[in-house]
């Protein structure tokens, strides 16, 4: 893309990051609370987006698959002990 899968990732740790701030700094309003959760969205999305796009450009060409399918792997584990 234009902007390239770096900087995307890094925003996405920027909005995580402000996203669990709110949450831990002023989370006796329910609406602090929903504008935390944006966040914590928009960083999950730009983290689905870029990461795979990291993984294929720092991946030899002849292991790429084995590559993307680590991190998926990786997605799915992280997303099953979370929803714990």
């Amino acid at each position: 893309g234009r902007i390239g899968a770096r900087p995307i990732a890094v925003a996405g740790g920027a909005l995580a990051t402000t996203g669990c701030l709110i949450l831990t700094l002023a989370n006796s309003s329910i609406w602090m609370v929903g504008v935390a959760y944006v966040f914590v969205t928009l960083s999950s999305i730009c983290m689905y987006a870029s990461i795979p796009n990291i993984v294929v450009a720092e991946t030899p060409d002849e292991r790429t698959s084995e590559a993307t399918g680590m991190q998926q792997v990786a997605r799915s584990i992280g997303a099953a002990v979370g929803a714990q």
